[in-house]
């Protein structure tokens, strides 16, 4: 009885492989990841990994978190936008990425998933790896783009710092961890609209505060918060240069060389790109 039931499923294995691997348009023991490689023998049957012993396997190892697009469920049709070129890449939750044409087929061999980020707001792409040594990490697509390896401490940043699921080339740049926390906008528990102003508990007085080498400089007081809020912004632009995000970005749009493009600045608005027109 235990004959029969070990080769029923030794069949069916072997059937179902049978049908996956021409349904993917594979030849016998590529991977079925569809990185073009072939995988090795099992040596014994696996139910976990649905492999049966002396028949090839359906990964290579650490393969089996990549994810497989069929042919017909990509779109590759190349849009523009403010003379960008790109590609919509899908996510999970109905969402896409925008990415470089010329990078569309190598982000697909992942799983690309939506996550959303409570402190800014936004969501990124983000995908799953497991290293050698059996530890799973998260690494988001701007890193992966930028080819920042796992442990690289430089940061992946997007120069439109509301549009983070834009991962053209032309929107993405490499920065130190204190370069991107200077082009974060406003913390979600603020309570004066205004970066880098805070109300004293007496509830008359406004203070402006800048993080400089990561300390805290006090900037001032102020009766009214939009008067520490232009503090700060005269600050950011001595302190912070080209990643200082202001809150009155329309009064500076002459002594801003080289600084961020203020029609981005604690806009309000979050833009997630998942629109097909």
């Amino acid at each position: 009885m235990t004959a029969l039931l070990e080769e029923s499923y030794r069949e069916r294995v072997i059937r179902e492989y049978e049908e996956e691997r021409i349904r993917r348009g594979l030849t016998f023991g590529e991977c079925f990841c569809g990185c073009g490689q072939k995988t090795t023998i099992s040596p014994r049957d696996s139910i976990r990994w649905n492999d049966t012993k002396g028949h090839p396997r359906r990964f290579i190892q650490y393969h089996h978190y990549r994810h497989f697009y069929y042919p017909s469920e990509i779109d590759r049709t190349v849009y523009k936008e403010n003379g960008v070129e790109f590609c919509l890449l899908p996510l999970s939750q109905d969402l896409f990425a925008r990415v470089s044409p010329h990078r569309l087929d190598y982000l697909l061999q992942w799983k690309w998933y939506a996550i959303w980020a409570p402190n800014t707001g936004t969501f990124y792409a983000m995908r799953k790896q497991t290293l050698p040594d059996g530890r799973r990490i998260a690494i988001s697509m701007q890193r992966e783009v930028l080819g920042l390896a796992p442990g690289d401490l430089r940061e992946g940043d997007h120069k439109n710092r509301i549009a983070t699921l834009d991962n053209t080339d032309g929107n993405l740049q490499i920065v130190s961890a204190t370069e991107q926390a200077q082009h974060r906008g406003k913390p979600k528990h603020n309570k004066t609209g205004y970066k880098g102003v805070f109300k004293r508990s007496d509830g008359e007085i406004y203070r402006s505060l800048i993080g400089v080498n990561n300390k805290k400089i006090h900037l001032g007081q102020r009766r009214s918060a939009e008067e520490a809020a232009r503090l700060y912004d005269a600050a950011a632009i001595k302190y912070h240069g080209k990643f200082a995000v202001l809150n009155f970005p329309e009064e500076h749009l002459n002594d801003r060389d080289g600084v961020v493009d203020g029609a981005q600045q604690l806009s309000g608005g979050q833009s997630v790109l998942d629109e097909r027109t």
